[in-house]
């Protein structure tokens, strides 16, 4: 059992690239707010985003940044790419029809 805990504590340090202490921050459960500022920016710098519009996004959300640390997000695939886009595109073919019906 132990050499599997290894290899897999291995293999996502290499999948980390260079980011083995924000992987451990995720696998101790430590929340955002927790963090200093310098473990902000590092976890930011991780997850490829910037640090004010992180703390914006997920203070709206979830009414403030006492969330937990969570992995990056898997890269989308071509599909979920093209579907999203066909949503997106709904999305705004609708908002368009419904604005033009409104009677100001």
């Amino acid at each position: 059992m132990r050499s599997i805990t290894r290899r897999i504590n291995k293999l996502e340090r290499q999948q980390a690239h260079n980011y083995a202490d924000v992987v451990s921050w995720i696998r101790e459960g430590r929340y955002y707010d927790e963090l200093s500022d310098s473990e902000k920016e590092r976890y930011c710098s991780y997850r490829n985003c910037d640090r004010i519009g992180l703390e914006q996004v997920v203070g709206y959300f979830f009414d403030g940044l006492h969330v937990p640390l969570e992995r990056r997000p898997a890269p989308p695939t071509e599909a979920e790419r093209v579907q999203r886009v066909k949503d997106i595109e709904e999305w705004f073919r609708r908002t368009q029809t419904e604005y033009n019906i409104q009677k100001w």
